[in-house]
């Protein structure tokens, strides 16, 4: 049998919206997006491998009721999915036994006969040619079944999103960029403290109590700041947290691995290097000081990182001096693989000896050969110093890495039962500039390298010494020999772990510098398998060169999209430099110099600059940089700047609009639909009220409002009471339409969950800073509690506008309420009762929301109410609602109703909503039809009336539209190919014109 697409219960796969993301660049709209992918779903015919099918009607199949059954229609080639509604056996002479189906679709109603034997199929076929004609006419038909299954879809395969406010799609990397007064308050936040990191929704947080991105909804506003960061500069330290480029400095001028003391530079760097044999260099791998090239690696996603990532602890190398007095573990390779990847990363750890002990913030930073390294706590390295001589662990100790999730680790060492002698431990001192050691028996505790432990030394002196070291200024090479001197005088063999141990605590150097002595200097001979002696007889090679050094541009990093008049960040760095500089040119000859800056002629350095360049197209960056010889290298890169996606009006034509929208007197509609929930995390005494109230002790601190209002409804449905559908209770605070400073009452208010939306829609469409007066009352106390916690979880403090009492015998003031809500008890002698008091209570012009059972609208008995709702107001809206069941009660209406004697003519708005399965939709399109039905015939009525087009502020004040509305139906229109753009007219200004 023939199969087609079940429009009802489409299951759309990563690759189908694959197909839809090809070739877009920009956001477009949503309906546009749907015949696109309905487009790719045709192509696809026959669909032999989908499960997401529906046979097509056949004569000769028997069919039962409530079986559903996809019906050819015309045009040719499409189909409509009906129900089987009634089947009833017939027969005649001719055909023998039949049935007569009646089938349900869209509405309608139809019969048809059916197992016939060898009947033949109904006419079927698609015709390539004609794609576009059948995915506008699906789309038509089965826009909101389409919408659903392609935002869920969505969910699952974010290759897309979908931009709520605009009702537009956009591919994933494309993001309408946000404004400098945007990154301005973001550099505010990060420079309150540069060192800590910040998390992407603190961010978006703190921009939204600046009175920013109150336009976007909160995927939006993520991926937008996301997005914003990139762009300038700002580095991902753990998986969604930031730090600014001045922050990123500070960490990386903290994570070097020398200390401040002075450091002698006449042969170090001579000795970092030379060339290792192949012993030398596995033995500077397990000091994580191996070779640049060998520490180099693939950089991963974090995805594709968590597929092949080490889930068995990592055996750490030795702690040495080093470690301890600089407070870092090596990164060596094996390390690197079993963290995060990233340049610079931050990873929790916890340590653990005998005691559990608090957790420690390490860096992790692999942007620099010198800086490759794991630093203790946010940078305090005394900390960590601390904690080592508290547990008694010494130099040569090693310890194990577990991961316990993505950046938390454990770091653990293991203790040695029975513990091991090592013998005679040299203890050092300097007296009189020359190093002297003193020979102690020690135990060793813990597991490690016992080389190391015997330059073992007492944690109270290893400071003083360091410092009183740091004073001498030896030579490396000098020094390395007078450690074999003192410790070997027979020539047996040190290990060249514990040379180097011996060595760092008079002169600051690393473990490859230590190497680099030991294989270049002819006085030391390998004896194999990383230890050497001294050969006395044979005298230092003199060092009389500074080692040869090569200057370099070694990075160069650029934003994955740049668009024009917008700052974005380059990131460079050099090694052995004098100075840097930036250039640009749009034609590849005429360079401008944007900054120069000072470099590192001794080692390497990170440049950030921030430029914007002013048009689209393409342009040449060039870095040029000046050696110490003033020899200059150059590197240059061509990019592609992106021109900016929205136009935005001037600003005489904002201001212009703005001032004839100020002397209406009425204020445009809002829909925002539905509400979102506040994104501020709960404070101590929510999350503790919360806990009392719902009996629950292991709720996480880190619930959102959202979560707690689910809570809160839930342990209300508890009680006994019956509680507002979220969705119904966003649809009736849009139809109210509240604003700024306007009184607001439900005196039967449950969890409060109409304050609560009406709170949050002024402070989403007018301001964060905006507020309103809130009242409710409830006759149980665990719903006043509840309302109290619900609003405080969402902005409002104040917990005295929250009564508990009788609402209908209790005095309350008349005329004090702009707008009520309630959903009271479906009684109908209460909800009578309840209709007087709120008529009373209301404001003359205020707006009443409630939902009310059927028979308050058709009951003999309630006619008294009803001539009250007619003679004293308007009836604006009744809108039926289908029993939702559950903790929701009986069906109910949606009452809205103003408080002002209604105009000639009025028709109230009746609507009846069948089916739950789309209440959303449904609930939408009855928003959409109360604000702005006519929208879009009246700005092409204006059009039509002016053949010589209309400026975009003149058709704004004409309609009373602010710009941003305009554009957005303009754009609309012009993407149905109803009206055309001409951006360039005499005046500058863009005319809209009529087509058709």
């Amino acid at each position: 049998m023939t199969v087609v697409l079940n429009w009802l219960d489409l299951q759309l796969s990563d690759e189908d919206l694959k197909r839809v993301a090809e070739g877009l660049e920009r956001p477009i709209k949503l309906r546009l997006v749907l015949q696109k992918l309905v487009k790719a779903l045709l192509s696809q015919h026959p669909w032999t491998t989908r499960t997401d099918t529906i046979h097509l009607f056949h004569p000769s199949h028997r069919y039962e009721v409530n079986q559903s059954v996809a019906m050819p229609k015309f045009p040719e080639g499409t189909w409509c999915i009906a129900q089987v509604i009634e089947v009833k056996e017939d027969q005649n002479p001719k055909q023998g036994k039949f049935q007569i189906v009646r089938l349900r679709a869209n509405g309608e109603e139809k019969a048809y006969a059916a197992s016939i034997p060898d009947a033949q199929p109904l006419p079927f076929k698609i015709d390539p040619k004609r794609l576009q004609d059948l995915a506008n006419y699906f789309v038509e038909s089965y826009e909101t079944q389409l919408r659903n299954a392609f935002l869920q879809a969505l969910e699952r395969f974010p290759i897309l999103i979908y931009l709520l406010q605009t009702d537009e799609v956009s591919p994933i990397s494309f993001v309408v960029p946000l404004e400098d007064s945007d990154l301005n308050i973001v550099e505010q936040l990060f420079a309150q403290n540069p060192r800590e990191a910040k998390r992407t929704e603190e961010i978006v947080a703190y921009l939204r109590s600046q009175g920013r991105l109150t336009n976007l909804s909160d995927e939006q506003a993520t991926i937008a700041v996301k997005e914003l960061l990139e762009r300038n500069g700002y580095v991902l330290v753990s998986e969604d947290e930031w730090l600014s480029l001045e922050g990123a400095e500070v960490v990386d001028r903290s994570l070097q691995r020398r200390s401040p003391a002075p450091v002698i530079r006449d042969d170090n760097e001579y000795y970092e290097t030379v060339v290792l044999p192949p012993e030398g260099r596995t033995l500077a791998e397990e000091f994580g000081e191996g070779e640049e090239e060998a520490a180099e690696e693939k950089q991963l996603s974090l995805d594709e990182w968590r597929e092949r990532a080490r889930t068995q602890p990592l055996k750490l190398p030795p702690l040495t001096f080093q470690n301890i007095m600089e407070a870092y573990f090596p990164l060596n390779r094996q390390l690197s693989e079993f963290l995060p990847p990233g340049d610079l990363k931050r990873v929790y750890l916890r340590f653990h000896a005998y005691s559990e002990s608090e957790p420690m913030t390490f860096w992790v930073s692999r942007t620099e050969r010198d800086k490759r390294g794991l630093k203790a706590d946010e940078l305090d390295k005394e900390r960590f110093r601390q904690w080592l001589i508290s547990q008694g662990i010494p130099a040569g100790t090693t310890f194990w890495i577990e991961r316990i999730s993505d950046f938390e680790y454990r770091l653990y060492a293991k203790p040695l039962d029975p513990p091991r002698i090592v013998g005679q431990v040299k203890f050092p001192s300097i007296q009189n500039g020359e190093l002297k050691f003193e020979l102690e028996e020690v135990q060793q505790r813990w597991e490690g390298d016992p080389h190391i432990f015997k330059a073992e030394l007492r944690f109270e002196d290893l400071r003083a010494l360091h410092e009183e070291a740091s004073k001498v200024g030896l030579r490396i090479a000098t020094i390395v020999r007078r450690v074999f001197e003192q410790i070997d005088p027979n020539g047996q063999g040190l290990y060249w772990s514990e040379v180097f141990n011996a060595t760092y605590l008079v002169r600051m150097c690393s473990p490859r510098t230590v190497l680099g002595v030991l294989y270049e200097q002819p006085c030391f001979e390998s004896l194999g398998n990383g230890r050497f002696r001294l050969k006395p007889e044979v005298p230092l090679r003199i060092v009389r060169r500074p080692p040869i050094r090569h200057p370099k541009i070694e990075h160069f990093e650029l934003p994955k999209t740049i668009w024009a008049n917008s700052p974005f960040a380059v990131k460079v760095r050099t090694k052995y430099c004098q100075q840097v500089t930036l250039e640009h040119s749009q034609d590849g000859h005429n360079w401008q110099t944007f900054q120069t800056l000072s470099a590192n002629p001794d080692g390497q350095k990170t440049h950030n600059f921030k430029l914007s360049l002013p048009e689209a197209g393409r342009w040449q960056l060039r870095i040029k940089a000046v050696t110490p010889n003033g020899a200059t290298l150059t590197k240059q890169m061509e990019i592609q700047v992106q021109p900016m996606p929205v136009t935005q009006p001037k600003p005489e034509e904002r201001e212009i609009v703005e001032e004839f929208i100020a002397t209406l007197p009425f204020t445009l509609p809002q829909t925002l639909f539905p509400i979102p929930f506040a994104s501020e995390p709960l404070s101590e005494s929510v999350f503790q009220e919360l806990k009392k109230l719902t009996n629950q002790h292991r709720l996480l601190l880190s619930l959102s409002p959202r979560e707690v209002d689910e809570l809160l409804q839930q342990r209300v449905a508890e009680s006994g009471q019956f509680v507002t559908h979220r969705l119904i209770a966003d649809f009736m605070v849009n139809l109210a339409q509240p604003k700024p400073d306007e009184s607001i009452a439900d005196i039967c208010c449950g969890s409060g969950i109409f304050l609560v939306k009406a709170l949050r829609f002024v402070r989403e469409v007018y301001g964060e800073d905006k507020s309103v007066d809130l009242f409710g009352a409830d006759v149980r106390p665990i719903a006043c509690n509840a309302a109290r916690l619900n609003l405080e979880a969402n902005g409002f403090t104040d917990s005295h506008v929250i009564l508990e009492m009788d609402s209908l015998n209790a005095k309350l003031q008349d005329s004090a309420f702009d707008v009520i809500f309630g959903n009271p008890p479906f009684d109908l002698a209460k909800v009578t009762s309840f209709l007087h008091r709120w008529m009373k209570m209301l404001k003359e012009g205020g707006r009443m929301v409630v939902l009310v059972p059927s028979g308050i609208l058709t009951g003999s008995q309630q006619r008294n109410i009803r001539e009250r709702l007619v003679n004293e107001g308007t009836i604006l809206a009744i809108v039926s609602l289908p029993k939702l069941g559950g903790i929701y009660g009986a069906a109910g209406n949606v009452l809205f109703w103003l408080k002002k004697t209604p105009e000639p003519e009025h028709e109230p708005l009746l609507v009846s909503i069948q089916s739950e399965q789309n209440l959303e939709a449904e609930l939408r399109e009855v928003l959409e039809f109360c604000f702005f039905e006519d929208e879009k015939r009246r700005i092409m009525r204006y059009l039509r009336q002016n053949p010589s087009g209309l400026r975009t502020y003149e058709l704004a004040r004409m309609l009373g539209y602010d710009l941003d509305r305009l554009r957005q139906y303009l754009t609309e229109l012009a993407g149905a190919q109803m009206v055309r753009c001409v951006r360039c007219d005499e005046d500058g200004y863009e005319r809209w014109f009529a087509l058709g």
